[in-house]
């Protein structure tokens, strides 16, 4: 005999009211993004926006989705894990300081 049961559950949650104000501004926004589902979700969820944003892409496969996101800059990790996010962020930060 089988069960069914939910292990794990990643349920979508809307983009918050300072985010929104965020990305309404003219100044630049770091986004991390780690999975497909992540940049397709923040896609769908963003309104019309005026922020550059500087996108950090945890493999090529999330670039791919987040590539359909408006950006002025996107890189990818070197490895999917923390560390390479951070410094990825650290790269994109000092290229929008830059602009």
């Amino acid at each position: 005999m089988t069960h069914d049961l939910l292990v794990y559950q990643q349920d979508p949650l809307p983009l918050t009211a300072h985010a929104l104000h965020r990305v309404a501004q003219p100044a630049p926004v770091l986004v991390p993004i780690f999975s497909p589902r992540s940049a397709d979700l923040l896609r769908a969820l963003l309104p019309p926006i005026t922020a550059p944003l500087y996108l950090a892409a945890m493999s090529k496969a999330v670039a791919a989705h987040a590539g359909l996101i408006p950006h002025r800059a996107m890189h990818i990790a070197a490895r999917p894990d923390a560390g390479a996010m951070l410094d990825t962020l650290e790269e994109l930060l000092i290229l929008a300081q830059a602009s």
